[in-house]
C-alpha cells in the first residue's frame, strides 16, 4: 500500500524462476518480473497521494488514473508493445468482475451508487479498469501526445485536493475546448454511469500476447484430444493419446517468456473453456503442470492462474499447494478468488472453510470480512 514518498509491498512481489538440476533437485533463481506492482504505488503519490478521489463513488480517479501511469512507466521498461498488451489483461480481468457481478449491477458502473452501502463491498478491478479504459479511451480520441500533456496539466489543477468525476469531466472538457481538441463523440454518461462492459471495445496491439493465445489453443486442443482417450467404459483411443504426445512434444519453447505471457495463455485457456462449459482433465493439468513446472512456481501471478484452472478442473491434487499459497500472504487478489473457487467446487468447500477458519486471523480484517462473505458464513 502506497503513502507518501513510502511505499508498502506484499513478499508477493519476490518471484523466483524453478530451475530442476540434474540431481533432480530444484534451485530457485531470483527475478523481478512483479515490478509493476511498484510502479503502480509510486505512481500513487500523485494520482491518489497528491491528487485523491473526494469520495469512494470518485475512487476511479485514482486507480484508473494510476493504472494509466503504471501502463506508461511499463511500456518503457520492457517495449511499448507491453502497454497493450498489459492492458488485454486488464480488459480480460474487468471482464470477470463484469461476470461476477451481472453486467446491470451498479457496482459495474465507473461511479457506482454507494448510498448506504460498504465501499469494500463494491471493490473489484472495475475502477482500475474501467477507469483505465475510460481514459484509454479519451487519449485515443484527442491523441496519445496531447492527452499526456493534459494529464500534466490535471496534476496541475488539482493537486492538494480532491476531484469528483463531474471536476474532472469539466476540466477536461475545458482543456480540449480551449486547445480545438475535438472531443465531440464522447458519450459521458455512457461511460460513467452505464454498468457493464465499456460501450467501446479497444482495439489493442495483441503482437505481443498472440503468441500467449496460440499456446492455449494448443492446450486446449490437447485437453480435447485427452478427453477422448477414455470412454465411459473405460475403452482407450489410442491414437487420441498418441496424438496429445505428439502436440506436447512439438509446443513451442517458452523459456524466455515472461512470467505475464504465461499468466495470459494461462487466462485465455480459463476463458476458453469456460465459454466452452468444459474443464480440463486429470491428464491434461499433469501434462501442464509437468511441462511448465507450475505446482514449483514461486511466482504469484502463475500460481494464482495455475491453481485457478486446477480448482476449476476438481483436480484434487493442488489442495497442498492451494492451502500452502493462501497462509503464505493475505492479498485479497488472490485468496478471495480461491475461497470462491473452492466454495463451488466439487472437493474444496470443507477445506476452504476449515483452512478459513483456522488462518483467519492473519488476514487483514477486511479481508476477512469479504472471504466470510463469499464462504456465506454467518457473521459475514
Amino acid at each position: 500500500m502506497e503513502n507518501p514518498c513510502l511505499t508498502f509491498v506484499t513478499p508477493t512481489l519476490l518471484t523466483a524462476q524453478s530451475k530442476t538440476l540434474e540431481d533432480g533437485k530444484v534451485e530457485f533463481e531470483a527475478g523481478r518480473e512483479l515490478v509493476s506492482v511498484i510502479a503502480h504505488e509510486i505512481s500513487h503519490s500523485w494520482t491518489g497521494n497528491l491528487i485523491t478521489n473526494h469520495t469512494w463513488e470518485h475512487f476511479w480517479l485514482n486507480e484508473g488514473w494510476t493504472m494509466w501511469l503504471e501502463r506508461k512507466i511499463m511500456s518503457r521498461v520492457h517495449s511499448p508493445e507491453y502497454f497493450d498488451f498489459d492492458a488485454i489483461t486488464g480488459w480480460n480481468a474487468l471482464r470477470d468482475s463484469v461476470d461476477e457481478y451481472g453486467d446491470d449491477h451498479c457496482f459495474t458502473c465507473l461511479v457506482p451508487c454507494l448510498d448506504r452501502v460498504d465501499p469494500d463491498d463494491s471493490f473489484s478491478s472495475v475502477p482500475y479498469e474501467k477507469g483505465f479504459n475510460f481514459l484509454y479511451y479519451l487519449s485515443r480520441v484527442v491523441g496519445e501526445g496531447p492527452f499526456e500533456t493534459f494529464a500534466q496539466a490535471y496534476v496541475q489543477k488539482f493537486k492538494y485536493k480532491t476531484v469528483t468525476t463531474e471536476q474532472f469531466c469539466d476540466f477536461f472538457r475545458q482543456y480540449c475546448a480551449s486547445r480545438s481538441l475535438d472531443i465531440s463523440q464522447v458519450d459521458f454518461d455512457a461511460w460513467i454511469n452505464r454498468p457493464g462492459m465499456p460501450a467501446v471495445t479497444p482495439d489493442f496491439d495483441d503482437s505481443l500476447s498472440s503468441s500467449s493465445i496460440a499456446l492455449a489453443q494448443s492446450w486446449y486442443d490437447i485437453n480435447r484430444m485427452n478427453m477422448n482417450i477414455a470412454d465411459g467404459d473405460g475403452n482407450g483411443d489410442g491414437a487420441a493419446g498418441a496424438a496429445a504426445l505428439e502436440k506436447i512434444q512439438n509446443l513451442p519453447d517458452v523459456s524466455t517468456w515472461t512470467s505475464a505471457q504465461m499468466v495470459v495463455m494461462l487466462e485465455k485457456l480459463l476463458g476458453m473453456l469456460a465459454e466452452a462449459k468444459e474443464s480440463f482433465v486429470i491428464l491434461s493439468l499433469e501434462q501442464m503442470g509437468q511441462q511448465y513446472q507450475f505446482n514449483t512456481s514461486r511466482n504469484a501471478e502463475v500460481r494464482f492462474c495455475w491453481q485457478t484452472l486446477c480448482i476449476r478442473s476438481e483436480g484434487e491434487f493442488c489442495l497442498p499447494c492451494v492451502e500452502t499459497f493462501i497462509k503464505e500472504q493475505g492479498r485479497m487478489k488472490f485468496i478471495r478468488p480461491l475461497y470462491r473457487e473452492l466454495y463451488r467446487s466439487k472437493f474444496g468447500k470443507t477445506n476452504a472453510m476449515k483452512w478459513f477458519a483456522e488462518w483467519r486471523s492473519n488476514y487483514h480484517p477486511i479481508a476477512q470480512k469479504m472471504v466470510a462473505k463469499d464462504l456465506e458464513l454467518s457473521d459475514s
